[in-house]
């Protein structure tokens, strides 16, 4: 016959386990809506002034805080290749090679965007975003990009950006030629 303490215990064990576990889902949805939080924030500051959407010095700087430091020297190296080769090719008109915005990977600005969710490995997450033009959020002309992030000190920070073509920022900035 099995005694009431032992019925007791199993169930407080039981309690507990699932407590343990309801705790460590609602943790990991917690860091993964962190993430999609930065994503979202660091968006809305992009898309807030059009002129600050541009690939340049300036700009970038403004997002350094958003930014692995890898990233950012990538970045600020892109600007030095593109000077680099305006002066050795000075009689030439120069289109650069990151025209527009890297974060829509569009030479024409997106006026709108939607974060549509993440996957978190740890500290490594990958938000899902939707930038429209002309406001169209439920038209054709639309473009996914993939967000990679990684928790450094406690901040979720951008560490590269996948394209829909396969492409992605980091192998981009990493390329042999300016051109």
């Amino acid at each position: 016959m099995v005694s009431r303490f032992r019925i007791n215990l199993a169930l407080s064990f039981q309690t507990a386990f699932a407590l343990l576990a309801l705790t460590s889902l609602c943790f990991a949805q917690g860091e993964e809506s962190s993430a999609v939080k930065t994503v979202g924030e660091f968006y809305s500051l992009h898309f807030a002034r059009g002129d600050r959407m541009y690939f340049n010095p300036v700009n970038i700087r403004h997002k350094r805080k958003w930014l692995t430091p890898e990233l950012y020297r990538l970045m600020l190296y892109e600007f030095r290749r593109e000077r680099e080769y305006a002066k050795a090719n000075a009689d030439q008109p120069l289109k650069p090679y990151f025209c527009g915005d890297v974060f829509s990977d569009s030479e024409s600005l997106p006026q709108a965007f939607r974060v549509m969710g993440a996957k978190q490995d740890g500290d490594r997450a990958r938000v899902t975003v939707v930038v429209y033009w002309n406001n169209n959020t439920v038209g054709k002309m639309k473009r996914r990009i993939g967000v990679v992030l990684v928790k450094r000190e406690g901040n979720w920070l951008i560490e590269n950006l996948l394209y829909e073509q396969g492409k992605d920022l980091v192998s981009e900035l990493k390329r042999p030629n300016y051109y």
